[in-house]
């Protein structure tokens, strides 16, 4: 997996330090992608599978110094104020729609789930991708 266009690095102590004062913990995947990856454009990008047509269109740097949205900007604001999900879902990428990809932070294994804000009643909310964290970046394609 690559990534272009990433935010300033990261070590694991304040990957750490995000995760004491949320008072969440991050499965190991999630904070190697921050620690690694802090942000960026994945290459391949296409998501697609029985149930989702999208791209990812970045991935939410935790902490940034180049003026982004982040993924602890987009916590605090879907998960503590508007409380669209769970406590336990943590935001880490998001679609060219502005739609987000969240991790199960209760799962060791980093369960990946979409929520669909725009799609009709009957299919808003969380989409469960059936994959870990692992297993999304290798489900990724090119575009064709």
């Amino acid at each position: 997996m690559q990534f272009t266009d990433l935010d300033c690095k990261l070590s694991r102590e304040m990957v750490e330090n995000v995760e004491t004062d949320l008072g969440i913990s991050f499965p190991e995947s999630l904070k190697d992608l921050f620690v690694n990856f802090n942000g960026g454009v994945p290459d391949p990008y296409v998501f697609q599978n029985f149930d989702l047509n999208t791209v990812v269109n970045e991935t939410l740097p935790l902490i940034s110094t180049q003026n982004r949205g982040t993924a602890l900007y987009s916590y605090q604001l879907l998960v503590l104020e508007r409380q669209i999900v769970n406590k336990n879902y943590f935001p880490f990428a998001v679609d060219a729609g502005g739609d987000y990809f969240f991790v199960d932070c209760d799962t060791a294994d980093a369960r990946v789930y979409f929520y669909l804000s725009d799609a009709g009643e009957e299919r808003r909310g969380l989409l469960d991708l059936e994959l870990t964290l692992n297993e999304f970046w290798d489900h990724l394609e090119p575009e064709e």
